[in-house]
């Protein structure tokens, strides 16, 4: 059986560490797998520090911090809709700091 999703917005495959802080101000790391102008889908975490539409903020090293409030939890992985849309050119340049090798960022 084939599931037609329709999303507002494009997505875009990102791999990139982040530190994800939540209500009781604790720090989680994660990372940033998936991002559009409205939400991002985070992994690699333990999500019984989380709940749902709980908000969080998410600080991605070299790039201006964000926040979101959960949308859904589930296996190690959080998806976030963003309290402020990104502006095309943020999103452009967010992907483009995700998609650079680590040598590169660190130049």
């Amino acid at each position: 059986m084939t599931v037609l999703v329709i999303r507002a917005h494009k997505r875009f495959g990102v791999c990139r560490s982040i530190a994800l802080r939540g209500r009781a101000g604790v720090w989680q790391s994660g990372l940033l797998i998936e991002v559009s102008l409205e939400g991002c889908r985070i992994s690699g975490i333990d999500c019984r520090g989380f709940a749902f539409a709980e908000r969080v903020d998410v600080t991605v090293d070299g790039c201006p911090s964000f926040c979101g409030d959960i949308r859904w939890l589930r296996d190690g992985m959080i998806g976030l809709r963003l309290t402020q849309p990104l502006h095309h050119a943020e999103l452009a340049s967010l992907v483009h700091s995700c998609r650079l090798p680590e040598e590169a960022r660190r130049a």
